[in-house]
């Protein structure tokens, strides 16, 4: 949210609880927005060490969400490679 937006809903909304509530009504809609584009988001395949290990995450993901993927789903996605 810009300094823009917020001087709006600041002027638009002037009771402190208005405001709170527009504002926590902002977050979780663009919450709902980015939980269900992340869904449709590509996966991203990373191995360290030329295929034991596979990891992936979704494009544009905080490296922490990186996950491991198991053998069984490494076969199901890769097959006998």
């Amino acid at each position: 949210m810009s300094n823009i937006e917020i001087d709006k809903l600041v002027e638009q909304y002037p009771n402190d609880m208005e405001l709170g509530g527009k504002i926590r009504e902002m977050y979780w809609g663009n919450k709902k927005i980015q939980e269900a584009s992340s869904d449709k988001q590509p996966w991203i395949y990373e191995s360290p060490d030329n295929g034991k290990t596979i990891t992936r995450r979704r494009l544009g993901a905080d490296l922490a969400t990186k996950e491991t993927i198991s053998s069984k789903m490494k076969k199901e996605l890769f097959g006998n490679e």
